[in-house]
């Protein structure tokens, strides 16, 4: 699936403006790293859930795991996160890490069920108004 798309549908599902996902699409189309992205598809076409992939050597990163809302809950997202770490593997991947916002319990769960474990918490801060956007 292309960036444009990828960026188009995760986008529509998250909600965000059409700023956000151009921005989305340009940050996928020049990443160091390729992204692979997928969509996991009902017999008849209906997306059920939206992922990537990215490796680097043998290292993969899943990115942007989104569950179409009328079918959150349903085990889609593991079905695809699955299919996502069989296709990195198959590719060469040896390890595997994602980052999860902290207060997306479900997800949470989704992902110590698949085996991965918290190795730290992360944010960012900035101390320099010059790098804040305009009207903050």
């Amino acid at each position: 699936m292309s960036a444009d798309a990828y960026a188009t549908l995760v986008g529509s599902q998250r909600g965000s403006s059409q700023e956000e996902i151009l921005g989305h699409a340009e940050r996928l189309k020049t990443a160091p790293v390729r992204h692979q992205a997928f969509c996991l598809q009902q017999p008849n076409g209906e997306p059920l859930a939206y992922g990537q992939i990215a490796l680097d050597g043998t290292l993969a990163g899943l990115f942007d795991i989104v569950t179409v809302a009328a079918h959150r809950g349903q085990g889609w997202g593991r079905t695809l996160c699955t299919e996502l770490l069989l296709e990195a593997r198959r590719q060469g991947a040896l390890e595997a890490y994602l980052q999860v916002a902290v207060d997306n319990a479900p997800a949470q769960a989704l992902y110590a069920g698949l085996g991965f474990q918290r190795a730290y918490r992360y944010h960012y801060r900035s101390d320099d108004p010059r790098t804040w956007p305009e009207g903050v």
